[in-house]
């Protein structure tokens, strides 16, 4: 390469001190020449002067422009590269010789095709320009900060704060959505342990802390917790931590990093679930309670299997008919008239004119929404087998009216029916009928009337969820 060096280049090395002796392997003097040194280097280098032309250009400027050297020096840059004229990188090179003052920049360049930096020397005689492609640290910093970003969306979406703990500062530094999550101001600075620890609930803080140290102690690596905290705006949330020591060579813990999760919301689902399986077990009690009565009543009653069997599953049909109101609103309440209205549909429903419904909107709680669909249940059956759905006019009202009291008082009246005969004996419905009242701390008055079976039943206040106008 020294055939390709003339006056210009000598200067421009000798300036940059690049003929610098050092010693052999064996300690005799050694030399190594300015351009074995540009030419042994990763990155591209080239020279011009003053007027702009190429007195050097090493190896690794050739292969990224493309271009044989031997055909470029002595050329004036713009000519020989015109897609070079008013770029960044041209600009750059044209500051530099004017102001005498070295420039490094980062710019997509015309003649690689990439990007690249470039550092920019000045000197007396022209410049002298070290370019690197660097392709392959812009598309690791571009997965580095699409890797942020979606550590940064994780941590705000699902409520994740990382943080890494020096034991033996016993200080931690943590990412924002940390401090967020315990409700301390966000800071890129060492916070102590201690005053992390203060947030922690009275209860919980004792026992997080010494179950981590026999952990520790164990030989364990990693450890988590959940434990309550109660951030400075007095709100009190969940946190489920989870982190890894890191040891030194003699095995003693140095750094524990981990991460921090707010699970309040997920804590109230659990405890909304445990509630509701209570609840689940202490309905479904009574509601067996309620079928081995109908067992235990009908089968007191009836004389043959087949009547008890007819009797039974009518009698779990009508429960059902309750529930399935009462789910529609997860048991909060059932609408009276929806309920009379769904249990009297087997019977032929409102359509046909058999029935009447007349009162006020009310909502009734699920033990008086299951014993009144069950006794709006016998009174239909019995007045289908007995009363006044065993004729063409026969015709029911049901009616029913708030109280001063809160309660409310509800009626069955047969008109038009057969002439009522008083039974000899009680049955299951007869049974029903009186003795619900008790229940629903209220009173049952059930009447053979000759000209029809009145029945009428007054409920206490407990037993309404809400009440309305009339209509």
């Amino acid at each position: 390469m020294s055939g390709l060096r003339g006056t210009r280049l000598v200067e421009l090395e000798g300036s940059l001190q690049l003929a610098t002796p050092i010693e052999g392997p064996m300690g005799e003097p050694a030399w190594i020449t300015p351009a074995e040194i540009l030419e042994s280097i990763g990155d591209a280098f080239y020279a011009i002067d003053r007027e702009w032309r190429f007195v050097y250009i090493n190896r690794m400027a050739e292969q990224l422009w493309g271009r044989r050297r031997e055909a470029l020096l002595g050329q004036v840059a713009m000519e020989a590269f015109p897609a070079w004229i008013g770029t960044e990188s041209h600009a750059a090179h044209q500051r530099v010789m004017e102001s005498g003052h070295p420039l490094t920049i980062e710019t997509d360049s015309a003649i690689v095709g990439a990007p690249v930096e470039i550092n920019i020397f000045p000197h007396a005689s022209g410049l002298a320009i070290y370019f690197r492609d660097i392709s392959a640290r812009r598309r690791m910093e571009r997965e580095l900060r699409e890797r942020d970003e979606i550590l940064s969306l994780a941590e705000s979406s699902a409520g994740i704060g990382v943080w890494d703990m020096d034991m033996a500062a016993r200080t931690v530094r943590a990412t924002p959505q940390f401090f967020r999550i315990i409700g301390l101001e966000p800071t890129d600075q060492p916070v102590s342990i201690d005053q992390l620890r203060a947030v922690r609930h009275p209860e919980d803080r004792d026992q997080v802390v010494n179950n981590f140290r026999r952990a520790m102690e164990s030989g364990e690596d990693q450890y988590e917790a959940e434990y309550r905290i109660i951030r400075p705006d007095g709100k009190t949330r969940w946190i489920f931590g989870r982190g890894r020591v890191h040891r030194d060579a003699s095995g003693n813990p140095i750094r524990y990093s981990g991460i921090d999760i707010d699970i309040t919301d997920r804590k109230r689902t659990e405890e909304q679930l445990a509630l509701t399986t209570r609840e689940l077990s202490h309905r479904t009690k009574n509601v067996l309670a309620v079928v081995q009565a109908m067992i235990r009543q009908i089968g007191k009653r009836t004389r043959k299997f087949e009547e008890f069997e007819v009797r039974l599953q009518g009698c779990i049909a009508a429960l059902a008919y309750s529930h399935d109101l009462l789910f529609a609103t997860d048991w909060q309440g059932a609408d009276l008239r929806g309920l009379v209205v769904r249990q009297l549909e087997p019977f032929g429903g409102m359509e046909e004119g058999k029935f009447s419904a007349a009162g006020p909107d009310l909502s009734l709680g699920p033990q008086a929404t299951q014993m009144i669909g069950l006794a709006l249940h016998e009174l239909a059956t019995n007045a289908g087998k007995h009363g006044a759905l065993t004729v063409p006019a026969g015709s029911v009202a049901i009616a029913w009216e708030s109280l001063a009291t809160g309660g409310f008082k509800l009626s069955w009246t047969e008109r038009n029916g057969p002439r009522v005969i008083a039974p000899r004996r009680m049955g299951f419905g007869h049974t029903v009928l009186k003795k619900m009242a008790t229940s629903l701390e209220g009173e049952a008055e059930l009447d053979f009337a000759a000209e029809g079976v009145c029945w009428t039943l007054t409920v206490d206040a407990r037993h309404v969820v809400a009440a309305h106008g009339d209509r």
